[in-house]
């Protein structure tokens, strides 16, 4: 009865998942880095690896950072909310698209309770004792019937976020930008540039000494515009020696860098 009950209060109740849900929502960030040759290929045997994580936007976003810094690339991520569901499936998931590794962020959210009316078979046999004759006689008897009862439950539901992760070939660059802020540009005096994040370890940023928090104002003598035109710089200048003009605690200073090649797409 109980493993019935268990059954019933499955099906009814909390919509039991015949799918992975890590799957079922999961959502791709930009070009597979596979095809753009961005990404190395793990073993085929290989087990992601799952890191805890903290749900917050600040906490991913600094999650992602640091592990863009590690040479990592974003494969993609997946977002729902649902009652407890096993990190094997993150796993079995993340080994399917060939992930490296998984931060795993899970949040409590609050508890379902109440009741469900259930109504089940109610069979009851009675025995009639007599006599034909002399003879002694027993009949069975059988009613069919139902009874209605309230089944209580509480179900436990979280949040869920996972991003998967795999290691990345040589960046052209190794800088890690985002646009400047209001403030920034206020601060320096310009609305054009970009403000540098994060620098990938044992890349041409990282060798030439660039740090988090430069902003970069010329690659040669190109202006930076804003993130999409650097982004189109950097591809322009792969495997270049370039000058890059930037400032740092409000100074202007210069370097120069030797970028990386493109990635061979395979």
């Amino acid at each position: 009865m109980k493993k019935l009950l268990s059954v019933l209060l499955c099906l009814g109740l909390v919509g039991c998942a015949t799918t992975n849900p890590y799957q079922d929502f999961y959502h791709t960030k930009g070009v597979d880095p596979f095809k753009a040759g961005e990404a190395i290929m793990p073993p085929v045997d290989a087990i992601p690896e799952i890191i805890e994580g903290n749900l917050t936007k600040e906490d991913i976003k600094a999650d992602g950072i640091r592990m863009r810094e590690n040479n990592y690339k974003l494969l993609g991520y997946s977002s729902f909310s649902a009652r407890e569901i096993s990190r094997d499936n993150a796993i079995a998931f993340g080994k399917g698209i060939h992930a490296e590794k998984i931060i795993l962020y899970v949040k409590y959210t609050n508890t379902v309770s109440g009741s469900m009316p259930m109504t089940l078979p109610d069979i009851h046999t009675s025995n009639t004792q007599g006599f034909i004759g002399n003879t002694p006689v027993s009949a069975q008897t059988t009613t069919y019937g139902s009874q209605t009862m309230d089944i209580p439950y509480s179900v436990n539901r979280y949040d869920y976020f996972a991003s998967y992760w795999v290691k990345g070939t040589p960046p052209i660059s190794g800088f890690l930008w985002d646009d400047l802020t209001d403030d920034l540009k206020k601060q320096i005096g310009s609305n054009k540039g970009v403000i540098v994040i994060g620098v990938r370890k044992d890349s041409p940023a990282f060798n030439a000494d660039f740090f988090k928090g430069d902003i970069i104002k010329k690659v040669d003598n190109t202006e930076v515009v804003d993130k999409n035109m650097f982004k189109d710089l950097l591809d322009q200048v792969s495997g270049k020696k370039v000058t890059i003009v930037f400032l740092r605690d409000g100074k202007e200073l210069t370097k120069t860098i030797q970028m990386n090649p493109k990635p061979n797409v395979p």
